[in-house]
């Protein structure tokens, strides 16, 4: 009898110390009450972590006993709470007494992007398997009409003269509105998308930034470097076109070459690690829209914009959370007329990484650009373990297409 009272007592322990505990709650600019999106949330010492939403919304799964969890936002101070006693809305502070100093407003800024390329790039030492949360929906003259979402580890590797990325697709999930047929114009849209390239592009390979030393001749550039602290330094490249360039055609390359932008990237003074990055078409009016007219699809194409933020963690340089919009309107599609508003959403968050010199299948890699294409191929609710929180309009779709 005593055998079996000490098995359940140690049983009990196990469990009790496997057990998960969730938070959740919403993330605010002390000063202005704002929410804000992005914030980095984890527990320090461990590869694991989650993301607040647009709403600044974020629920967080965790086996550590008791552990101390950290909130890190871009100018922020960062707070470190315990997880009992984190509250249901937290407030951030910007830093106090920031010293900014504009350092250089001249087109010699690119050079200095393009190195900060170079250095983020580079900063993939090691392999990492790198498993993410990735969703990605669509609107329709403002209404929803698809999301999906999945889990996919990425296998990245620099091979010294560029990344390379395998993409694996653990589980997905797609909600469709069955008032709308919207297959075709999916595999017709000419946006620049693909998952596979996701966490690739992360280190050092936005074609957007690329055009912007590459034609650096259309640009205004402003170096500035902000002063936290005696030991935190950042520097931001600011960057807006010289003047507007009307697009009377589309020439067949990256929407880079079409586009102007305008936006920042800041940086570590010390590493020169991209630490986050907003960019966004310059103007999305319609006389500065990309037209395309061709035997297969007619559309105008108004407005780009990506954003990103990273975290180093100690010899670990990661992607913490990535986000593009696309939009557009659709005029004509394999000779079916169309009168349509067209967006689309993308974004992920890092939910765990790890150093990894193994060898995977590489014949299971995803090929799809979209998980949209995969349908849903899931075994559990993977949706509910650190993801990016849906935004109360998400959650009224999603619960619409469920029911």
């Amino acid at each position: 009898m005593n055998k079996y009272i000490i098995t359940s007592i140690l049983l009990i322990l196990i469990n009790f110390c496997f057990s998960q505990t969730t938070i959740e709650g919403q993330v605010l600019d002390i000063n202005t009450k704002e929410p804000l999106e992005s914030v980095s949330i984890y527990i320090k010492h461990t590869h694991y972590g989650t993301v607040t939403n647009s709403e600044g919304k974020y629920k967080f799964t965790f086996k550590t006993e008791n552990p101390t969890i950290t909130f890190s936002y871009l100018g922020y101070e960062t707070t470190v709470i315990s997880g009992s006693e984190i509250p249901n809305e937290l407030f951030l502070s910007e830093y106090e007494n920031v010293l900014e100093e504009v350092l250089i407003t001249n087109n010699s800024v690119s050079s200095i992007l393009k190195d900060v390329l170079k250095s983020t790039k580079k900063a993939l030492k090691k392999p990492l398997l790198q498993e993410t949360y990735n969703r990605e929906f669509s609107k329709i003259n403002g209404e929803y009409n698809y999301f999906a979402d999945g889990i996919l580890e990425y296998h990245i590797r620099n091979n010294g003269k560029k990344i390379k990325s395998d993409t694996y697709l653990k589980q997905s999930r797609t909600l469709t509105s069955p008032s709308k047929n919207i297959s075709e114009v999916i595999e017709a849209i000419p946006i620049k998308y693909d998952v596979k390239d996701q966490i690739k592009e992360g280190f050092g390979d936005y074609e957007l930034l690329k055009h912007l030393y590459k034609r650096e001749d259309r640009y205004d550039f402003v170096l500035k470097t902000k002063t936290y602290n005696d030991s935190l330094t950042h520097n931001i490249i600011e960057f807006k076109p010289k003047d507007t360039i009307i697009n009377n055609n589309y020439d067949g390359k990256h929407l880079s070459g079409n586009f102007l932008f305008k936006g920042k990237v800041v940086y570590d003074s010390t590493t020169k690690l991209i630490l986050d990055m907003d960019l966004q078409k310059a103007s999305n009016s319609d006389k500065d829209a990309l037209y395309m007219k061709n035997f297969i699809i007619t559309f105008k194409y108004f407005d780009v914009r990506q954003k990103a933020s990273y975290r180093i963690d100690g010899d670990n340089y990661i992607l913490v959370y990535k986000k593009e919009y696309h939009k557009l309107h659709l005029y004509k599609v394999l000779g079916k007329k169309y009168d349509t508003e067209y967006e689309f959403y993308t974004s992920l968050n890092t939910l765990s990484y790890k150093e990894f010199n193994g060898k995977l299948d590489r014949t299971k890699r995803y090929r799809n650009t979209t998980i949209y294409k995969n349908g849903n191929q899931y075994t559990n609710n993977f949706w509910e373990n650190n993801s990016i929180l849906s935004t109360e309009e998400e959650e009224k779709f999603i619960n619409s297409i469920q029911q």
